[in-house]
């Protein structure tokens, strides 16, 4: 048997799923649309979406109006476009006012009840005509008879009769169609809209009655022949009378960022809203700037397919000619600068041609758009403008120019060893040896796949040359913000920028050491993730120093820091090297364990595969080859025991040297690493330390080169910069003004980049964060999809999402069918686990047709709340482990092929997980090998938002979404995690009892299709009194300690030092009037009267993050705790330890 390509894999899964919980649709064969069901299956339990259920026998008031859900959905129709007073009908209706459903409501309840209840009785949608005219409608569904088993006769099965109806109907003439008398019923309601076009809601009423006797239990129970299945509904209009577009435009807004929008998404129109179910629509585009819609038709299991945005590869004027920028083409010695310069500007050049379309394209477009389109262009324009100027500098600057050339060796080297990594974490027992991995770095080679800039990497890379070279460059202020898909390559676009800024700093002088960039993120996650694919590039420009590369000298060694909390790594040397003794001795204890084992005869035990300790100083393998790290006990420069790491592998440089790596917070003060990664959790702790002895100053003012000769940090990158919002970006903004003050000299600020797959209002966000002007990079064209740099490629298999919403079962009950379904369905493994130990190769020779089955063969379900995974636990150990056994009865019976479940490869990874937890689940992952019996496998994956960022598995490609996430950014993260390399697919389960999930399902397609237009501005507010209260103090601790030298709090009176701390409070009450002017004379208030407390509290010492044990008084104590009545008083300050700390309010002490 053949290999199975992925996209017919997912195709066939989604259309099994569709069969398993909605049943045969219309393009099924005859013999399923005639299906037959045992009497042990009811098409009531197994069908749970696309079912009208009978009505319950209840009088109604003839006057019931939409609910507040149909509300809400007109309200998306502008509810000022429809008339106040009723339209009347002409004909056999004209003494019908429509302003409610119409007919024989006296005896039923209300449609949009109907449509809206549990197990609803109606189904439709809305959509919008310029004219009341003919339409033709086409209804299905099917009924189940209960028919007599032919070999036994005390049983019976369930037969499917399919039925189908067309005919035209005339709005201005009727507005209800029996399609079968007393049963289903077709009716619309019309409104007039005060542009004189209809807004108009289709529904189909199961018009069945569901009679309850009181006295009679059993009545309350439905009648499968009371209900239609696989429910559908299509309208259609001629050409010349298309349906209009339901959405208007929001062209009144005054907002520059709204209007953008509307012209990106110009061409994305909805025409319907669905009601009880999801709507879809035969699109035609008649020109670039039209499209229009003549079929509109529902949807119960609702499918749209995002299709992926990739960066340009080949020229916009030779479409056949591709771009190529070598890494090792740039670096080359051989190469001349006049060649690079060429190479560099056929890329502006290029540019400049696309720009120029986009104004032959701006005389024709429609009015309501074309003030944004010139913004837009002109933002193009300013891009290309800096583009330019960059290749000027690399021109006439030979620093800039080596360094550039340097950087490009390091990121080529960088993207060489990742590639080693990347082999190494997804096969197991990978065999590194085989690999020369301790090349020259002349010695380094591009190829294909390895060793490339895309277009928008160089781009980003050129546009902030300036910035960096030029210290009093006006970039320098601008917080550059790079907007690009998830998976898409941010992270060697301004890789590539800190490997240039670290070569020009020593260029111009190599001895201006210490740290030069700084990169935050704001999960744990996230920061040990990316420390690896970071450590890269700083080892290869470590070894580009050392061997001399264009004969350049760069100072000192070159190295990387991780600075984080002590839940990722030690920050104590004691502590690390007690943590090393005890994980040494577990390790020998184990050994001997096994050993006696094996002596006294018991083969069953594995054998024993000793750990490494280096993933508890932050790097799990290797950044150079992947392979396994030893530590070893060594003296640092104080003569004090650390611990370091070397590479296991003979073959790797790395062997013979130790890394230049800190992980341990005593030996990053110590030794000042040139690229930290840090959370921004650790700025907040910056106020509780303490000085040093030693040196007589606070340990960490290395880090900002405070009382140092060289210069402070020049870069800082701020990754994810979406997740610093809300609480989290108000606290971080306070904090900021620290790092702000610190890595300035003589006016002289950092360069700032910053980095996001989905922001909006952005030039607010970092206006309020950082105090900074802001730009986003690539700049948008006219249409979504095109920014030159970046393209929806439309060809291409993208991510498929996919809709459910159980109308017919509760929402756990739907879970359990959901997921049973998504496991059994994909495609069923042999019944037997294999008893040899084969290899992969022989595995996929044996079974070819499993070979791409790894990529979806695990399932990641993603739930908002730990308290909703929390409830999936029974679900997973119980309910879904019997509906898989009956999918596996009713679709295997000879049991030849069916999907073991395997509890033990069942995971959770969320904030309840440890490191070392995490650290295996993601490592199991990455596992390609993917078998049926392998301990490896992982056959779901219970999640929460820590997966939405910082998880980059290229094997992962089902996902399954608990209800809609709080925002669309969180949704489109989430998703982004499956189908990076393979086509994804995202089941997304709705709760009908939610409205807002509700409103997701109804408008899938118009959400789905302009997903990015959805999301939700982010917004901070840090200088309101409960913002000010958490961090403004703390600043003013960290800046005193840091800037000012205050050695305790008395220093306040000593006038110099006083000065000194006045003059930086100054800067942060101007800064206060810059980012929120309302708040600035409550904050100077505020401040005054917290000096006024300081000085006056006679606090004797600053005090400690653990306030226990106090002997003196202190002037800070843990925010969150309850000061201390002898030692902290009244005036003592509560000081933040970390962000996080941001929803506590207060302590509550109870007493007698």
């Amino acid at each position: 048997m053949n290999e199975i390509p992925t996209t017919e894999i997912r195709n066939n899964l989604i259309q099994s799923v569709i069969r398993e919980t909605f049943g045969p649709t219309n393009d099924l064969s005859e013999e399923d649309q005639n299906e037959y069901l045992s009497s042990n299956l009811s098409p009531l339990d197994k069908y749970i979406t696309g079912v009208l259920f009978p009505q319950n026998q209840k009088q109604i008031d003839d006057n019931s109006t939409f609910d507040l859900h149909e509300e809400s959905v007109l309200n998306e129709f502008n509810e000022d476009e429809l008339e106040d007073t009723s339209f009347e009908l002409s004909g056999e209706q004209t003494k019908k006012k429509i302003n409610g459903f119409q007919g024989d409501s006296h005896d039923e309840e209300s449609i949009t009840h109907l449509t809206n209840k549990f197990k609803q009785s109606s189904m439709g949608f809305s959509f919008r005509l310029k004219k009341l005219i003919e339409i033709k409608y086409k209804v299905s569904f099917a009924k189940y008879s209960k028919i007599n088993d032919d070999d036994n006769p005390r049983k019976f099965n369930y037969k499917r009769v399919p039925f189908s109806y067309e005919d035209v109907v005339d709005l201005e003439k009727t507005n209800k169609i029996e399609i079968i008398e007393n049963e289903l019923e077709l009716s619309f309601k019309i409104f007039k809209n005060r542009d004189n076009t209809f807004l108009i809601s289709a529904y189909l009423v199961n018009k069945n009655t569901k009679k309850f006797d009181p006295n009679n239990p059993k009545s309350s129970k439905i009648k499968v022949n009371d209900c239609l299945f696989q429910v559908y509904l299509e309208l259609s209009v001629n050409n010349e009378n298309t349906f209009l577009q339901v959405d208007y435009l929001t062209s009144q807004l005054n907002d520059e960022e709204i209007k953008e929008q509307e012209l990106l998404y110009r061409n994305k129109k909805r025409f319907s809203y669905g009601h009880g179910c999801a709507t879809d629509w035969g699109e035609n585009y008649k020109d670039k700037n039209r499209v229009s819609c003549n079929k509109i038709f529902s949807s119960f299991i609702p499918c749209y397919e995002i299709k992926p945005v990739e960066g340009r590869v080949n020229q916009f004027l030779d479409k056949n000619k591709e771009f190529k920028f070598s890494m090792e083409y740039l670096s080359s010695s051989k190469i001349t600068q006049s060649d690079v310069i060429k190479l560099l500007n056929s890329l502006k050049e290029d540019y400049l041609h696309w720009i120029n379309s986009l104004k032959d394209e701006l005389k024709i477009i429609d009015k309501n758009y074309k003030i944004a389109a010139e913004k837009n262009i002109q933002k193009c324009e300013e891009s290309l403008k800096r583009i330019s100027k960059g290749i000027s500098i690399l021109e006439s600057d030979s620093d800039a120019f080596n360094a550039f050339k340097i950087s490009n060796r390091a990121m080529l080297i960088q993207q060489v060893h990742s590639s080693f990594i990347n082999k190494s974490e997804s096969k197991d027992n990978y065999d590194l040896n085989n690999k020369t991995v301790n090349k020259k770095v002349d010695d380094y080679k591009s190829d294909e796949k390895i060793g490339n800039w895309r277009p928008f990497q160089i781009a980003f890379f050129l546009m902030n040359i300036e910035s960096i070279v030029d210290e009093e460059s006006d970039d320098r202020d601008l917080v550059d913000l790079l907007w690009f898909p998830t998976g898409g390559g941010k992270t060697e676009a301004y890789l590539g920028i800190a490997a240039f800024t670290i070569a020009l700093r020593r260029l111009r002088n190599s001895k201006n050491i210490g740290t030069t960039i700084f990169m935050r993120y704001t999960l744990r996650l996230l920061t040990s993730d990316q420390f690896i694919r970071i450590t890269s590039m700083v080892l290869a420009l470590e070894k580009i120093r050392e061997e001399k590369f264009l004969n350049i000298e760069l100072g000192d060694e070159i190295s990387s820091g991780l600075w984080v909390g002590k839940s990722l790594t030690p920050n104590r040397n004691s502590e690390a090297t007690s943590e090393y003794r005890q994980f040494n001795n577990t390790q020998e204890y184990i050994r001997e364990i096994i050993s006696k084992k094996k002596k006294k005869g018991n083969n069953n035990v594995n054998d024993f595969k000793p750990k490494s300790f280096s993933s508890n100083l932050g790097l799990d393998l290797c950044p150079s080859c992947g392979g396994d790290l030893d530590v070893l006990t060594e003296k640092n420069k104080v003569n004090q025991k650390t611990l370091k790491m070397k590479c296991s592998n003979i073959e790797c440089y790395w062997s013979k040297k130790y890394l230049p790596v800190y992980t341990i917070d005593d030996e990053i003060y110590l030794n000042y690493p040139t690229f930290i990664v840090s959370t921004v959790d650790k700025f907040a702790q910056l106020s509780w330390h303490a000085v040093d002895d030693n040196t007589s100053k606070i340990k960490s003012a290395n880090l900002f080169a405070i009382e140092n000769e060289w210069d402070p940090p020049s870069l800082i990158i701020q990754d994810e910069l979406h997740l610093i919002s809300h609480q989290l970006g108000s606290v971080f903004a306070g904090f900021e003004i620290i790092i702000d003050l610190m890595c300035q000299r003589k006016g002289i600020k950092p360069k700032i980049i910053a980095s996001t797959a989905t922001i909006k209002g952005f030039k607010k966000q970092c206006k309020t964060l950082f105090d900074r002007d802001s730009q986003t990079f690539p700049c948008q064209g006219l249409d979504a999809g095109d920014s030159y740099f970046a393209n929806e490629n439309k060809n291409k298999d993208g991510r498929k999402y996919v809709g459910m919403m159980t109308s017919s079962s509760s929402y756990t009950a739907g879970q359990r069918d959901i997921v049973a379904s998504l496991i059994q369905l994909l495609m069923p493994f042999k019944t037997k686990p294999l008893k040899e130990n084969i290899s992969q190769s022989s595995f996929n020779e044996q079974f070819p047709q499993f070979k791409n089955i790894s990529k979806y063969a695990t399932l990641v379900w993603y739930f908002n709340s730990t308290r909703e995974l929390g409830q999936a636990q029974t679900l997973v150990t119980q309910d879904i482990v019997e509906q898989s056994k009956k999918i596996k009865v009713r679709y295997n019976k000879d049991f030849k092929f069916w999907r073991l479940y395997n509890f033990d490869n069942i995971k959770e990874l969320s904030s309840n997980s440890d490191k070392e937890e995490i650290i295996k689940i993601l490592k199991k992952l990455k596992i390609d090998d993917w078998k049926q019996d392998d301990f490896h496998r992982i056959d779901m994956l219970l999640t929460t938002c820590m997966i939405s960022v910082g998880v980059d598995i290229g094997r992962l490609g089902l996902m399954l979404i608990n209800g809609q996430p709080k925002n669309t950014s969180e949704y489109i993260q989430a998703s982004s995690r499956v189908g990076r390399q393979h086509p994804g697919i995202v089941f997304t389960s709705y709760n009908s009892s939610k409205s807002r999930d509700r409103s997701h399902y109804e408008d899938f397609k118009g959400y789905h299709q302009s997903i990015y237009k959805y999301v939700e501005d982010t917004s901070s507010t840090p200088f309101t009194l409960q913002a000010r209260e958490r961090t403004l103090r703390s600043t003013i601790v960290t800046i005193a300690k840091l800037l000012c030298n205050f050695k305790e709090p008395d220093d306040i009176n000593k006038k110099e030092k006083f000065n000194k701390l006045k003059h930086y409070i100054d800067q942060i009450l101007e800064r206060i009037k810059r980012i929120d002017k309302e708040e600035y004379d409550e904050s100077k208030k505020d401040l005054n009267e917290w000096i006024d407390d300081w000085k006056t509290g006679q606090s004797n010492k600053f005090g400690t993050q653990n306030s226990r044990n106090l002997s003196t008084k202190t002037l800070c104590y843990s925010f969150g705790t309850t000061p201390h009545k002898n030692f902290h008083g009244i005036k003592a300050w509560p000081i933040l330890s970390s962000m996080r700390d941001v929803d506590k309010e207060t302590e509550l002490k109870i007493q007698d």
